[in-house]
């Protein structure tokens, strides 16, 4: 396959986990309307290529806190060296303010956690961010407590396999 063809099949492939995600985001906000408080924990995944953490902020801060730092650090030291990782970073906001600022804020939480993970050596073009904002939220209820749990970033890393590794290599 030439470099043009697993070019293009690299970008029909980060789309398509692109809609997927947006799909996701979508579906859950249309199907939590109305919905009672609710929580999610993200469990550590069972597959040793897939690794998943959130990162939660202040309100209204896109500052990095001290222990997400810390999971990150964890997180990147697990990813082996020569392998590729695909990086995806969901920025997320309370409902407090506007949709709009939301989504600004949720992209500012999402860019300050992908310059961490470059200056700790991941990648630049590993990493896809989504801001997400104030739609999908873990919370629904109006608590303080409920939309501190919404002031995050959400970080799926996985490991290609080595075709897709190979065929990023030869972007």
């Amino acid at each position: 396959m030439g470099n043009a063809q697993s070019g293009t099949r690299e970008l029909r492939i980060l789309a398509g986990i692109l809609v997927g995600l947006m799909f996701a985001v979508v579906l859950t906000a249309w199907s939590d309307a109305g919905a009672q408080p609710r929580t999610r924990a993200v469990a550590p995944s069972p597959d040793p290529a897939i690794l998943e953490a959130d990162l939660y902020f202040d309100s209204n801060s896109s500052r990095l806190k001290a222990d997400a730092a810390k999971i990150l650090q964890e997180k990147a030291a697990v990813m082996e060296i020569g392998a590729t990782w695909l990086v995806i970073l969901e920025g997320h906001a309370d409902r407090y303010g506007t949709p709009e600022y939301n989504r600004d804020l949720a992209q500012r939480r999402a860019d300050i956690v992908k310059q961490f993970l470059m200056d700790l050596g991941v990648p630049e073009a590993s990493v896809t961010v989504v801001a997400v904002g104030q739609d999908g939220p873990v919370c629904d209820g109006p608590s303080r407590e409920c939309q501190k749990l919404n002031r995050r970033v959400h970080v799926e890393m996985r490991k290609m396999s080595e075709g897709a590794a190979a065929s990023a290599a030869g972007r």
